[in-house]
């Protein structure tokens, strides 16, 4: 995954719209 954040990768369910967060 490209981007500036390596701490926390923000990942998005579009199949029940959930946000979840990987540390």
């Amino acid at each position: 995954m490209e981007g500036g954040a390596a701490m926390m990768i923000y990942f998005w369910d579009f199949a029940g719209t959930r946000f979840t967060v990987d540390i």
